[in-house]
């Protein structure tokens, strides 16, 4: 879900639940505040069941019951706003979070079969049956303004690409470093976090080979998955989509 598209959800999430208790009859909105669930003094402190958050203390004597409609009209709306607002901050860390995993039970690298110049490859450590996930592609997801400008040079720009996806959004999800160069895992927060980076291992066969692994690419993640039985020790192959660049290629 796009960030504008969550913002409206949330924003007619609490308009609705707003409007739902204001344009409530005063009668039927006094006997919902009004309503004790718990007490631990007599008509001393009350919880509503209406929300948990809405706790009132109360004299002996008792309020006036538009005072406290309106005193628990206005704390639900900062609540709703409260909530709403990290809803928000909580959907932007979580779409910024860097991402990817790897079922390491079921790859292993070495030497791609596909000659010296292709580097190392991702190989099947065991049979690996069709529609199976084996992870999501590693890295952290950026505008291709902002990917670029975190690299040291044009130089470790080309080479990162070797290793990037052009997301459907347009954003590029990178796994390298700001010198271009792929480690074997992401370290993040100081360690807290760690992304192995074997996915970004798998090649694209040269023409007329045979592709087993699919890339489902979205807005934020690539997903790599069998497109058929895989064998132990077969070397996993997807094709990169149009948006990649093949001129370093000398296959």
């Amino acid at each position: 879900m796009r960030r504008h598209e969550l913002l409206y959800v949330l924003c007619t999430v609490a308009v609705s639940t707003i409007q739902a208790f204001v344009l409530t009859p005063s009668a039927l909105r006094s006997s919902i505040v009004n309503t004790p669930c718990r007490t631990t003094a007599p008509s001393r402190f009350v919880t509503t069941s209406s929300s948990p958050w809405l706790v009132r203390q109360l004299t002996v004597g008792g309020e006036d019951p538009g005072a406290v409609t309106l005193q628990s009209t206005w704390q639900l709306v900062t609540n709703v706003g409260a909530l709403v607002v990290g809803a928000l901050v909580l959907a932007e860390v979580v779409q910024d979070w860097p991402r990817g995993w790897v079922n390491r039970q079921l790859v292993e690298a070495g030497p791609s079969t596909l000659g010296p110049q292709a580097g190392r490859g991702l190989f099947a450590a065991r049979n690996i049956p069709r529609d199976t996930v084996i992870g999501n592609f590693p890295g952290v997801v950026s505008s291709r303004a902002s990917w670029l400008g975190r690299k040291d040079s044009e130089e470790a720009a080309l080479l990162a690409r070797r290793y990037t996806w052009s997301l459907a959004t347009g954003d590029v999800l990178d796994p390298t470093l700001s010198n271009g160069e792929l480690p074997d895992t992401l370290i993040f927060f100081g360690g807290l976090l760690r992304i192995p980076t074997l996915l970004a291992l798998v090649n694209e066969p040269r023409a007329g080979m045979d592709l087993n692994v699919v890339a489902v690419v979205s807005e934020r993640d690539v997903a790599y998955v069998a497109e058929r039985d895989i064998f132990a020790g077969e070397e996993l192959m997807t094709d990169y989509g149009p948006a990649y660049d093949r001129r370093h290629y000398r296959l």
